[in-house]
């Protein structure tokens, strides 16, 4: 009988010890998920501040100096280390095409940009998690520069010449 007994003892014994060590890994799991999905939504944030932080040409994304987007538009990706984990950033301008092919930049340079697509991956631990935000910019304006002047100045045939960037 208290073979028995012993034994009954030490079964349960071995299975609280097994909850509680499965119990700790689902903690430690969702802990490591969680940070991850932190990460990866901070990393958004700090994208996003960064564009509207700057004009169209100084944004962080516009490594190249032609469109290399899937969608036609400037693309580009961005890692870093924050919150004790990783992240990556990958942003792409989406243009309305409105039927119009851009064969030629000063094609693209007519378009409108209607929203700009994130997508970042936070990495902690085993979990990796992706996070994706869709920046809706009010539609830009085409942005002018004078390109010279005709005309001599402070008269009535002074004219700027502009040029769209």
């Amino acid at each position: 009988m208290i073979l028995v007994g012993t034994v009954v003892i030490a079964v349960i014994f071995l299975a609280f010890h097994q909850l509680s060590k499965t119990s700790r890994h689902r903690m430690s799991w969702s802990y490591d998920r969680m940070v991850a999905k932190n990460i990866a939504e901070s990393a958004l944030s700090m994208a996003s501040a960064a564009i509207f932080q700057n004009n169209f040409e100084g944004r962080w994304y516009k490594t190249t100096s032609t469109p290399n987007g899937k969608y036609g538009g400037y693309a580009g990706s961005y890692e870093g280390v924050y919150g004790g984990g990783k992240f990556k950033i990958v942003a792409e301008d989406v243009i309305i095409m409105d039927g119009q092919s851009i064969e030629t930049k000063d094609a693209l340079e007519e378009m409108t940009y209607n929203r700009i697509d994130l997508f970042a991956e936070g990495t902690y631990g085993n979990y990796k998690v992706v996070a994706y935000q869709a920046l809706a910019l009010m539609p830009e304006e085409k942005v002018y520069k004078v390109l010279r002047t005709s005309g001599p100045k402070g008269t009535e045939e002074e004219e700027n010449i502009y040029e769209q960037r």
